[in-house]
Order: structure tokens, then sequence, then C-alpha cells
């Protein structure tokens, strides 16, 4: 099941961007090749998301050898700020200017010079949301880019009403859907020094509003972009865990507080609540520094429990352990079942009970390939 999930995603978004380059090249490219760049939001570490932005990349190199396919990580899982997310984003799309200029000046790093006006690409490609979601943190200031086309692949249909600020938390409460247009508004107050920014593009949409008594506007700008959605089945996960341990009584999240781990957290701890009210439940938060410690704890013996995670990797980053001890460990001592609500590497060896499928594709990303190869904007109907 999760290969041919991992396999429909990839030819979905494939023939996706593909489409869209077809009818939205930005800017003239040398020769026919067009000039591709893919962003995984995420590293190496987390398989599923490095297993489709090197597949994918593949499949465009075979098909279009031509084609200038600059692939990159952006790292969100590790940027505690914002800024320097957005400093690894800088550092990528100047790499790929440089790849196609000569006369590159880097030194100045206002926020608008991430993007580099005279060298756009044909497309954009991003796999998880929080590269998107850092995007547009600055889509005001985007300028040439805001015609760029995008896919955004395996990303959830709603997304954080504030945006991807590591710093300041993540805030569920309040979502936008990627279908609702109104998600790329934002309300500035009237006397807010970067409207005077904003108003050099004369592309960005200023409405002039009340809020909260005083004068403000409402800031809105355009972006052309079509997803693949996909979905995490928590209810049904917990069921089938629930099936496989009737015994259970202790289950223990373990993963790092990146933005979608920390929304599958929550997921899992309302959905525990319907499903196993009595068991019970704790949180085990992986940082830089008690990698050991959670080991240790995974490692001990007990019955009736049980681990879970979205997609924290065993291995020996900020361990004293090496990798080919953690290996050992969890091969041969470990004892207590551990789930995973993502696709995991078991080229280790690991136990592959632990294999726990969850991304389902959605059908309606058929409907999208249909809508794009027509050659007409993207809109509500393509997710």
């Amino acid at each position: 099941m999760m290969k041919d999930w991992r396999l429909h995603s990839i030819l979905v978004v494939c023939l996706l961007f593909l489409v869209m380059l077809a009818k939205a090249a930005v800017v003239p490219a040398s020769g026919d090749g067009k000039r591709v760049i893919l962003i995984n939001s995420y590293d190496e570490r987390i398989v599923w998301s490095k297993n489709i932005a090197d597949s994918l990349e593949s499949m465009i190199r075979r098909q279009h050898p031509d084609w200038m396919v600059y692939s990159r990580d952006l790292k969100t899982g590790s940027a505690t700020y914002a800024s320097a997310a957005a400093l690894t984003l800088r550092s990528i799309l100047w790499g790929y200017a440089e790849r196609t200029r000569t006369d590159v000046d880097a030194t100045s790093l206002a926020a608008n010079t991430i993007f580099v006006q005279d060298d756009i690409p044909d497309a954009i490609v991003w796999i998880g949301e929080e590269g998107f979601m850092l995007y547009l943190v600055y889509r005001y200031v985007l300028g040439k880019w805001k015609h760029v086309p995008m896919v955004l692949c395996a990303v959830k249909d709603s997304l954080s009403a504030d945006k991807w600020f590591p710093e300041k938390g993540f805030n569920f409460e309040h979502k936008e859907r990627l279908r609702d247009r109104e998600m790329l508004e934002q309300i500035f107050m009237a006397d807010d020094p970067a409207l005077e920014v904003m108003r050099r593009d004369k592309e960005v949409r200023f409405t002039k509003v009340q809020f909260e008594g005083k004068d403000a506007y409402r800031v809105g700008v355009d972006l052309d972009y079509c997803a693949n959605i996909v979905y995490l089945p928590v209810r049904r996960n917990l069921e089938l865990i629930h099936s496989m341990l009737p015994d259970l009584q202790e289950l223990i999240w373990v993963d790092e507080n990146s933005y979608r781990s920390t929304e599958a957290r929550l997921e899992v701890e309302k959905e525990l609540k319907r499903i196993m009210p009595e068991v019970k439940y704790s949180t085990m938060i992986h940082n830089r520094m008690n990698g050991d410690s959670i080991y240790d704890v995974m490692l001990e013996p007990a019955r009736n429990r049980a681990f879970l995670t979205y997609s924290w990797n065993i291995d020996a980053v900020n361990s004293r352990r090496s990798d080919k001890k953690i290996d050992s460990l969890f091969t041969s001592v470990a004892t207590v079942p551990l789930f995973t609500l993502t696709e995991r590497d078991f080229s280790k060896d690991l136990d592959r009970r632990l294999l726990f499928e969850v991304f389902t594709s959605r059908e309606v990303c058929l409907r999208l390939v249909g809508m794009c190869s027509t050659g007409g904007q993207c809109d509500e109907d393509s997710f």
C-alpha cells in the first residue's frame, strides 16, 4: 500500500507540474529546456519526502534531459526561527541563480533580495507544506516570482493561519484551506511601515477597511499553485493499534516538535480520548540533548506499552551511541513495539512489524491533472 501511494503521488505531481510548465513558462529559457526548482521542506533524514524528491527529480531528468532541475533540502525541521529557514531558502534560490548566471551579487540580506528578480524559474515544486508556508511569509515582496507556477506535493488541505513561525509555536486552532485564496490576504494597520515596501509592487492589492475600530488595509496578492493533497487517517490507525494490542495500557508519543509532527500529535491526542480513553498517554519530545535518554526509555522492557511517532528516525544523530550499536539494540534488545505514522527506512533491518501505513493520496488528484491539462489557471477545482 505504501509503495503504491508513493508511486501514485510521484506520478500525479510529475504530470501536474509538467503540464503547468507547458502552459505557463514565465521567462524564456535558453533553448527549449525548462528550469525547475524542486524544494524538499525537510532533509535527507525524513525518508518519505526524500524518496519523493529523489524519484521525481530522476523522472524529470530521464524524460527531459535538456531541462535543468535544481533540487535542494530546506531543512525546516532543524530551524528554530523562521529567519534561519529564510536564509536557507535564500541560499537555495541564489544557488539556482549562480547555475544560470555569472553576475550574481548576494551581499544584501534584505528580505526582498531572497528572490533574484532577473532569473526566475519556469516552475517550483514544494515537497511538504512547511516550505510553501515560509514562502507565503514573503508573498508581498516576491516581485516577478509571483508569476511562477507552483505544485505542492504531499501537503495537507489546510494550513495554520499563522503561517510558519517555529519561534512562536504553531497555532492549529485557526486553519486556512489551501483552496481558499483568501489565505493570501492579510490585514495591516494603516500606520504599519511595511505598507510602504509593499506599495512598490503595483500588482499587490490594497483595500481600505476598519479593523478593531481603526483604519487598516487588507493586502492581497495572486499566486498560481495546484496541490497533491494527502491526509493522515489517525483514527483508523489508532483503531488498528487497539485491535493489534487489545491489552494496551500505555501509549507514548516520541518525536520532534516540528510543524507537521506537532499537528499529527494533536490529532492523535484528540482521537485517543475517543478510541482508547483508558490508555495512559504521555509524550517524549526529542531535541539535540535528550536523544540517549529517550533511547533508554524505549529500550526498557515493559508490558502493555507501545510507542507512536510521526516520522522520527532511530539513528545515531545527537547520540553517544554509534549507528551500529543503536541498530543492534533495537533489533535484538527492544521489546516494546513502535508504530510510525509515515514510511520508515528499513534498510538497516529494523523490525519491519513497526511499519505503519498512513498516507493516502486523494482521488481528486486525478481531476487536478485533468484541469491543469486544459491550460486554465489553478482554482478551487484544482484540489
